[in-house]
């Protein structure tokens, strides 16, 4: 029996995304994450008539790292009611926040509230998910980062309290009166009679 050797008939591809998957060389060459229809031909020769081409469907899943950035929070006193925390993932996912001592302040949302004085700790989380963009891309959890601030007791102010005024001598002057800024012990102050004793501006 005689033999015949077939002649080289080269596969070509094309892919319909060369951002998810390009031809390089004649290879397969993946780029991204995504779905591709990749088609093979073969355009025949001399001898053979061009083969009918065939497709198929490539799908490229990528998980990737993200990392956090957390502005720092600024001391406050326990006059502020409320501090708005600033912190996004390089995913693009949703950031948490949970604080530490929840007697010093409080989390929901982005919004911590101030409960009482005290040093805390707010913890800036992303647990990782899906690319809300590329459903072929996921994220691994970001590694988590804190933020310590203190809440400084600023304590209440003081209110003036006058007694009832008595009968003035000649040597009283009524101007002097309700100028007062301070409670001082009694022993660092002169008194008046009919006025609750307080240290002079």
């Amino acid at each position: 029996m005689a033999s015949m050797r077939l002649p080289d008939c080269p596969v070509t591809y094309a892919t319909s995304d060369a951002n998810v998957v390009a031809i390089t060389n004649g290879k397969l060459d993946p780029k991204g994450a995504g779905t591709v229809t990749l088609t093979l031909s073969q355009a025949g020769d001399s001898h053979f008539s061009a083969a009918s081409n065939a497709t198929f469907s490539l799908t490229i899943t990528q998980n990737r790292s993200q990392n956090i950035t957390f502005a720092p929070i600024a001391d406050v006193n326990t006059t502020v009611s409320t501090i708005s925390l600033s912190a996004s993932a390089s995913s693009g996912l949703a950031v948490s926040f949970a604080s530490s001592d929840t007697d010093v302040a409080t989390v929901s949302g982005s919004t911590v509230t101030i409960v009482g004085p005290g040093t805390v700790t707010i913890t800036a989380s992303q647990a990782g998910g899906t690319d809300p963009s590329n459903s072929n891309i996921t994220y691994s959890a970001a590694a988590s980062v804190d933020q310590d601030f203190s809440v400084i007791s600023i304590g209440d102010p003081l209110s003036l309290i006058f007694d009832s005024i008595g009968t003035m001598g000649t040597g009283h002057n009524p101007s002097r009166f309700g100028q007062y800024s301070s409670m001082q012990p009694l022993e660092n102050q002169s008194t008046c009679p009919g006025i609750l004793p307080m240290e002079a501006v």
